[in-house]
This record gives C-alpha cells, sequence and structure tokens, in this order.
C-alpha cells in the first residue's frame, strides 16, 4: 500500500519529552486502528 507521504526525520531537532510524547501519540494512533480493524472483521463474521 503506498501512502505517498514524506518521511521527516525528527531526532536531533526535538527534545526527549517531545519525542516521547508523538512515540505514545503513535502507538495510540496504531491500537486505535487495530481496534476498528478487529470490530469490523467480527461484524463482517456475524454476518456469515
Amino acid at each position: 500500500m503506498k501512502y505517498q507521504t514524506q518521511k521527516i526525520l525528527l531526532t536531533g531537532n526535538i527534545d526527549d519529552e517531545a519525542e516521547h510524547y508523538l512515540l505514545w501519540v503513535c502507538c495510540q494512533s496504531n491500537s486505535l486502528y487495530n481496534s476498528a480493524l478487529f470490530a469490523v472483521r467480527q461484524a463482517h463474521a456475524r454476518e456469515l
């Protein structure tokens, strides 16, 4: 899957607190996506 996004390296440009926050936000976003995907799969499996 191609998202056509641009990677911007943040290492060295931000402090440790901001880096930890960004990593936490990314993990939360990934968890939310996985939860939604699981719910959709379960709903689809129930319809079958």
